[in-house]
């Protein structure tokens, strides 16, 4: 979608207004998104003496992820994820959107640095008894995979094994760029801008709250937390400007292989 003028030199693009500076640069808000969660815009965090008991949805969705108990609430660092903002996640924390339906064919991205590698710690999951997809570390591993736990089947996880492109790598005090993707019933795992992991996968398409840092109050991610986005089905080619906008605005460039498109110049519209 082209942006649309408005007064004062801002551009308004899907209901986002943007600045002058941002408008020749590529963002989510070129494509679909089910659900955006962004440390870096503080005016989405509601935060107080740092910890967050609200991070608002960017996608327009009103998807926004809640954690009114003090003792599960994440803490907002503002330079902790490579000099620039996160929410730290303890080991007991987490946040909850609302319930919404997804497609059969979903991406689900997060920038994350695990801290700890406690068993199966969870990036983002959709809360649903016996059908959740989990985005998480592959046991105790501190490996990423995108998973079922009904038959924890999926890309990057080992029992059953996936069928791996490259080892993933350990997360745990690394800056790490996940994209876990499924379409027409093959699993991808993308990993700082290197596909990881595919495997055929049978997939469910639940309507469940999404959790960010947990599954199910339990499985807790003890690290940093600066994006979550949810897609729907996307290209390869837009997987690779997801990759670009969060390596370029994140300062994770280093990150990218050298062959990666994006890997000097950030994505345009």
């Amino acid at each position: 979608m082209s942006p649309t003028a408005i007064p004062g030199n801002l551009l308004l693009k899907n209901g986002m207004v943007i600045t002058g500076e941002q408008k020749n640069n590529w963002t989510p808000a070129e494509i679909d998104t089910a659900l955006w969660l962004d440390a870096a815009d503080i005016s989405t965090i509601t935060q107080s003496g740092g910890s967050v008991s609200q991070w608002n949805d960017k996608s327009g969705n009103g998807r926004n992820a809640v954690q009114l108990s003090a003792t599960n609430q994440p803490l907002y660092d503002a330079t902790a994820f490579n000099s620039n903002p996160t929410l730290v996640f303890d080991g007991s924390d987490y946040m909850e959107t609302p319930s919404f339906a997804s497609s059969s064919n979903y991406t689900i991205v997060a920038l994350v640095t695990l801290l700890v590698a406690t068993s199966y710690p969870m990036i983002y999951t959709f809360k649903s008894a016996g059908g959740s997809v989990d985005l998480r570390a592959v046991d105790s591993t501190g490996k990423p995979s995108l998973a079922n736990i009904s038959n924890n089947d999926g890309p990057g996880v080992q029992t059953p094994p996936a069928t791996p492109v490259t080892s993933t790598d350990d997360m745990v005090n690394t800056t790490n760029i996940i994209i876990g993707k499924i379409t027409n019933g093959i699993g991808t795992l993308r990993q700082n801008g290197s596909l990881r992991a595919t495997k055929s996968v049978i997939f469910t398409s639940p309507t469940s709250a999404r959790q960010v840092g947990a599954r199910s109050n339990s499985f807790y991610w003890n690290g940093r937390i600066s994006e979550i986005i949810e897609l729907g089905n996307v290209s390869v080619s837009d997987e690779e400007r997801i990759e670009g906008y969060l390596a370029h605005k994140w300062g994770l460039t280093a990150n990218l292989p050298s062959d990666h498109p994006y890997k000097l110049v950030g994505p345009t519209p």
